[in-house]
């Protein structure tokens, strides 16, 4: 039995919402605590948080020109040029919803920076302008 006196079985199954109503989130709190259950606090993300998808690329040492995702182990592609490498990872970020491409010169100093949006799926028609 619990302290507001409802009869609650560990078996038994429910849903619960997010209450912004303190006095009733600390009751739901309690009872899903005792029921071995994680609450999502209010303006916490609930499910996997999104990689990072960014892209940066640089010229190896071997000679080539990489085409990497930030946070990776590897490259996702090798290339003999920096503009092929960077057209590549341009395209990567509009199929991953976009992001933000880094290219780094020859002198490993920051050449340029640009966020790449995904491709407007409703472009618009306005033939006006």
């Amino acid at each position: 039995m619990s302290p507001s006196g409802l009869a609650l079985s560990p078996s038994r199954r429910f849903s619960a919402r997010i209450i912004e109503d303190k006095q009733a989130r600390a009751l739901i709190s309690f009872h899903s605590g005792w029921l071995g259950l994680h609450l999502p606090q209010i303006g916490e993300r609930i499910g996997m948080a999104r990689s990072s998808s960014n892209r940066t690329v640089y010229r190896r040492d071997d000679g080539s020109w990489a085409n990497k995702k930030n946070g990776a182990g590897r490259a996702s592609s090798l290339h003999d040029t920096q503009g092929e490498a960077a057209e590549t990872a341009k395209e990567m970020l509009e199929n991953q919803g976009g992001g933000e491409l880094t290219i780094i010169g020859r002198d490993r100093l920051i050449r340029s920076k640009d966020t790449i949006a995904a491709p407007d799926p409703n472009p618009p028609r306005d033939t006006e302008h």
